[in-house]
């Protein structure tokens, strides 16, 4: 094989793996649309939206959930469409790759010694610099939750998993 028939061979294949994300995506965005289409109108409208997100522990105010719709309603109709609620996951769809790179950066921010592990104190220290007054208490359940093997510290690894936690 020649170096020209293999590049073009590499170029074909980056292509079929972003075509594939892209159409992975629009079949998650189907499912997960109709999920959220509760009384299967092919659109989604306020009280859905809401509905939807409280089941994932959020609870919106009608405000928030007006805002959200008007943010992916292209057309004004004062609902969402498949079309439009694919647009705007593709517009926030980030690569693994992106996500990785930012998940980096945060943990340099917090790991303060640059040792390789987020203390906690040094989760604390940051979080007081953001403005987040947690009690000791908190700070504690933030630990053990992230502490997956009872270290005292999080590294790079248990960062992830609590960070983001369907992997990168």
């Amino acid at each position: 094989m020649t170096r020209r028939s293999m590049d073009s061979r590499m170029s074909v294949d980056r292509t079929d793996v972003s075509f594939q994300s892209v159409t992975d995506l629009a079949l998650e965005a189907r499912s997960v649309f109709d999920d959220f289409d509760k009384d299967k109108s092919g659109h989604i409208d306020a009280a859905e939206l809401g509905n939807s997100l409280r089941v994932f522990g959020l609870n919106p105010t009608m405000k928030e959930i007006y805002d959200m719709i008007n943010e992916v309603d292209k057309n004004g109709n004062g609902t969402i469409e498949f079309d439009e609620f694919l647009a705007f996951l593709k517009r926030s769809y980030r690569k693994p790759d992106e996500i990785k790179l930012d998940l980096k950066k945060a943990f340099r921010i917090l790991d303060i010694n640059g040792d390789g592990f987020i203390t906690r104190e040094e989760l604390q220290k940051v979080l007081t610099k953001m403005g987040e007054t947690l009690t000791e208490k908190e700070v504690d359940e933030m630990m053990e939750k992230a502490d997956k093997n009872g270290d005292g510290k999080i590294d790079y690894e248990e960062y992830v998993d609590i960070m983001y936690p369907i992997g990168t």
